[in-house]
């Protein structure tokens, strides 16, 4: 693979906002010392646009970036925040060339937690004790799940009797979860919970305080001193309280010090920044009590509500006006993925907006996957969180572990296989199943306890995927055994795979499978982060507790941010993932009555919400509060934000079916509620011609079909070639006619036969032959017979072979049957619930077998006998040969030489078809041919010296059918008929090219993709002058 051609460029230039401000915010931006509180009325008024200036104009006037801090509720909204400010100081150092230069050794945006973790971290040196881990959401969930566990196992000790029962559900154990973090966030200990519990007369709160208590005693007895997101605030928060020296010094510490959207902080997030804010000489406050969509996590508008002791600064007009606001609807959710792929090439393509500027937003994590495979398919790249996905969801991560599982010795053959054609294995599925008709199970070669047979016909991409996936293997197993440690070992199974430059170059290329491609390595990158903190923190690591640790978290890990420069991709985030940004194009989807509103209450295991006024507002846990409207308004706020992400582009997208009694949702009431804004206009896509995505393979493919079309006109024609020229000569290789099918020429012109060599036949092959000689070629290089009904079929007939020398000692014969049946039962493939049915009928099968090939007609001459007999030649001389093997020979009572022939399927031919049984012929003219050659036993060319045999005639033997098809002798009519069609056959499978002919078994032949004469392959095969 050549390696992409790297250049480095400076970023693209972005010009100052021009932003006009109310004159109340004429202090905050010239720096006068004082606190401030910035509200919106709607979103969009830039409270954050406002908070950035100030702090823009702050760092120009010459205060140390060190000295100026930007709190954020999340990570995410961090980032985006000091990229934002670094755009805006570069553009004002380019407008002001005498601003003050500046260089930052801390982040000038934090998160809350951020923050509190740098006090906790400066309070353990200061008491010289070691800084505490933080704990992710993940990992505190498998460990609650995990004492839950224990607790049911132990009969529930201190829960409810009711509720012990639902101890190891997952949703017991998030809500005991989020409870626990409600009340951490409000500083209250496992005692006060208990106490809080036995006041208000829940059982539940009382025994929540008790597990409390337990986990607690459980971190502290192993030494992890682990916090999660409450215990790190109410740590910070205690660490200021306790310690006045580290209080002033975080005081004096900063000039400047802004909270962002403080509406979206819990109780104990906005006491730590106040503790801090208030005595510093710039301390804004920013939020919109409109904009309140985490009430479901504890956070509360009461920063934003507290104007005393600040000088206000309300904002009253959006600066997002978008010009294009739409709903469009579709009847299905097919036709709204096309509508959303549409516009998003739409905008990019005609308005040259970059993929990065562009979001698409659904209303929950669910709803990703399938959109995210629907903008693949058209050619968008798609940038996902890291954060909203489960580590060991992703397919990469899960490949890995399955290597290191079958590193490890364990794993079965369906984790092989699923290895195999997976990113590391990479093979296809003909591929595996040429793999499997050839070997049998993958695991033994695989696992290095097998080699591949000499004569097996792998061809070279099988052959390459064995030896890979083996290396992979060996070169794991290798580093176990020098002892290596957990991280080295993943990195020899990363570094064998081969993957880690193929992803790099592919990420570097760029378009849909770049961003593919870097999320492929941003896994492992934070797979390997979560191998070293795992290493850091467990005593005697090992692979299988990391296996277990990883594979017990199925909540989305917290990643460390490494992503310097935003991805060339369309974001695809959740509501709740949008609300701090802006993009120049949003488009809302799948915008329904089952996604919108949301009216799942939460905690109401726990009564949560009850904990929680009962706590702020001293609202007793008895009185009646109509949760759900509460829910109705935080989701009507959710929508409300989301909606106000875009600058130019607002598209909605809604399934509205055509039929009133459909089952498919409805439009969403706020998406309703829409309709009436006349700045909205709503369209309904109804024709699928009108929901043509504008990606490149399927323009390329038109302009081709125009192309070659008989029915384009000259100026079409003219037109298309105009276009493709265009379109390869700006690099896009499908427009590029020498990579057509069908214009590149024959890979190989020669013969499949040189004239004069002899013409091999086998009988099983001449019957597809005869029908169709095309089938028979690409049967001898592509088997499409099933992996299983092959294995099936070589066990019956090494059964019916073993029976002639084995049955006379039937305590050999049971163990040969054992072991047929023992091999049968490894390498099947059924549901659980038919394996008993499944062993039954094959034992059936097993008897049949025997019982119908030991009571043949005649003596019994052999089984297994090979032919190589020539039984004619061609008009050039050229001998004909018949070659095979003969499953039974007997000899009847005239001398004349009967074969019977095992079949294994399930429907056996008519009397009439056998009579004219293409195999059954072939097998007489051979014997009639032919004499017998002793030791070892064969039929080899009658050379006229004596000993010459003749046919007695040919019989099937069905073991799952009564009927017994049967071909009487072969006469020298048919013998002389069947030579010429023998010659014709050769004649057809000799050459450069073979034909196809149309047969009965046209419609299910496995080839139809590439035959020339049905529909699905003329298209392929067709070539217009």
């Amino acid at each position: 693979m050549a390696a992409p051609q790297l250049r480095l460029v400076p970023p693209k230039k972005k010009d100052l906002p021009d932003r006009q401000w109310p004159e109340s915010a004429g202090p905050l931006l010239d720096g006068q010392h004082g606190s401030y509180l910035i509200t919106a009325e709607e979103s969009g008024a830039g409270v954050t646009s406002l908070i950035r200036d100030a702090a823009r104009a702050r760092l120009l006037a010459g205060t140390d970036p060190d000295r100026l801090l930007i709190v954020t509720h999340s990570k995410r909204s961090a980032l985006a925040f000091e990229e934002a400010l670094w755009d805006d100081l570069v553009a004002s150092r380019s407008e002001e060339e005498n601003a003050a230069p500046y260089v930052a050794e801390s982040k000038l945006a934090q998160s809350v937690h951020s923050l509190a973790f740098s006090i906790v971290h400066y309070a353990a040196i200061a008491n010289n004790v070691p800084a505490p881990r933080l704990m992710t959401g993940a990992e505190q969930d498998a460990v609650i799940r995990e004492l839950l566990k224990g607790n049911q196992e132990a009969g529930g000790e201190y829960w409810p009797a009711e509720r012990v029962e639902a101890l190891d559900y997952v949703g017991f154990a998030r809500g005991l979860r989020d409870f626990l973090l409600r009340a951490g966030e409000r500083g209250k200990s496992a005692a006060d919970v208990k106490k809080l519990g036995e006041q208000e007369n829940k059982p539940l709160w009382v025994a929540a305080g008790a597990f409390l208590e337990e986990y607690t005693a459980v971190m502290n007895l192993q030494q992890m001193h682990h916090l999660n997101a409450s215990e790190l605030l109410i740590t910070a928060v205690r660490a200021l309280e306790d310690n006045p020296a580290l209080l002033e010094k975080m005081r004096n510490r900063y000039d400047f010090l802004a909270v962002d959207n403080a509406q979206h902080l819990d109780p104990l997030s906005q006491k730590l920044v106040e503790m801090i804010g208030e005595h510093t000489p710039i301390f804004v406050v920013g939020g919109n009590t409109n904009g309140l969509v985490y009430s479901f996590r504890g956070a509360n508008t009461d920063l934003v509500e507290d104007k005393s002791g600040k000088t206000v600064i309300t904002l009253e007009q959006s600066f997002r006006r978008p010009s294009d606001k739409r709903i469009i609807y579709t009847h299905t959710a097919g036709d709204n993925f096309s509508v959303i792929a549409r516009e998003l090439r739409e905008v990019h393509l005609i308005r040259d907006i970059p993929w990065e500027d562009m979001v698409v937003i659904t209303r929950s994590l669910s709803q990703i996957p399938a959109l995210q495979r629907a903008l693949a398919t058209a050619d968008v790249p798609v940038h996902i969180d890291s954060t909203d996905v489960v580590l060991v969801e992703q397919s990469i991560v899960q490949a890995m572990l399955q290597a290191v599982d079958i590193v490890m010795g364990n794993g079965t053959e369906e984790d092989i296989i699923e290895l195999a054609t997976g990113p590391i294995g990479g093979a296809d599925p003909i591929t595996l199943r040429r793999i499997q008709r050839e070997i049998g199970e993958l695991g033994p070669v695989v696992r290095g306890a097998a080699g591949v047979a000499e004569d097996a016909r792998l061809g070279e991409q099988a052959e390459s995927v064995l030896t890979h996936l083996s290396a992979v293997i060996q070169t794991g197993r290798e580093a176990v055994e020098r002892g290596d440690s957990l991280e080295l070992i993943l990195w020899s199974i990363w570094e064998a795979t081969g993957l880690s430059t193929s992803k790099m170059y592919t990420a570097l290329r760029g378009g849909p499978a770049a961003a593919q491609a870097n999320r492929d390595l941003n896994a492992m990158m934070e797979l390997f982060d979560v191998a070293g903190d795992y290493v850091e923190r467990v005593k005697q690591p090992s692979l299988e507790g990391f296996i277990e640790h990883l594979t017990s978290q199925d909540l989305p890990t917290g990643v460390r941010e490494r992503q310097v420069v935003a991805p060339k991709a369309v974001a695809l985030l959740t509501a709740h993932g949008a609300i701090d940004d802006e993009w120049n194009t949003v488009i809302l989807a799948g915008a329904d009555d089952d996604s919108w509103p949301s009216l799942g209450l939460t905690g109401t295991i726990f009564d949560q919400e009850e904990l929680v006024d009962l706590i702020d507002e001293n609202v007793d846990p008895d009185a009646y509060i109509d949760r759900l409207r509460e829910r109705l308004h935080e989701e009507q706020r959710l929508f409300s934000l989301v909606t106000s992400r875009a600058t130019d582009t607002l598209v909605i997208t809604a399934i509205n079916p055509a039929e009133e009694d459909s089952p498919l949702p409805q439009p969403s009431r706020f998406v309703r509620k829409l309709e009436e804004d006349e700045t909205f206009s709503v369209s309904t896509v109804v024709e699928t011609d009108e929901l043509a995505v504008k990606s490149s393979r399927p323009f390329i493919a038109e302009l081709r079909r125009a192309l070659t079309s008989a029915d384009s006109s000259d100026e079409e024609k003219e037109e298309a070639a105009d276009l493709l020229a265009m379109l390869a000569d700006a690099g896009f290789s499908e427009a590029e006619p020498t990579n057509w099918w069908g214009l590149a020429g024959p890979t190989d012109a020669q013969p499949l036969r040189e004239p004069g060599q002899p013409a091999t036949l086998s009988p099983s092959q001449v019957e597809s032959g005869l029908q169709c000689p095309l089938k028979m070629v690409l049967n001898s290089v592509t088997p499409t017979e099933s992996s299983s009904a092959l294995r099936e079929g070589n066990l019956l007939h090494a059964l019916a072979e073993a029976s002639v020398t084995l049955q006379q000692d039937e305590e050999t014969w049971k163990e040969a049957e054992q072991l047929v049946l023992d091999a049968y039962l490894s390498s099947r493939t059924v549901p659980p619930w038919k394996e008993k049915a499944d062993e039954e009928e094959f034992v059936e099968v097993m008897n049949a077998t025997v019982s119908k090939m030991t009571n043949l007609a005649g003596d019994l001459v052999g089984v297994e006998i090979p032919m190589d007999v020539t039984v004619g030649q061609l008009d050039d001389g050229s001998p004909i040969r018949i070659k095979g093997r003969l499953d039974r020979v007997h000899r009847d009572s005239e001398g004349r030489m009967k074969v019977y022939d095992l079949k294994t399927g399930r429907s056996a031919p008519t009397y009439q078809e056998a009579e004219s049984h293409p195999q059954m012929a072939v097998y007489q003219l051979g014997i009639n041919h032919s004499r017998i050659q002793e030791n070892p036993l064969e039929f080899v060319t009658d050379d006229g010296s004596g000993g010459a045999l003749q046919s007695g005639g040919a019989e099937l033997v069905y073991p799952r059918s009564t009927k017994k098809p049967s071909q009487k002798p072969l006469t020298e009519d048919n013998a002389r008929i069947l030579m010429d069609n023998l010659r014709q056959l050769v004649h057809h499978t000799s050459g450069s090219t073979v034909p196809a002919l149309p047969n009965k078994h046209c419609g299910s032949c496995a080839y139809r993709i590439i035959c020339p004469i049905t529909e699905e392959g003329r298209s392929i095969n067709e070539v217009h002058s």
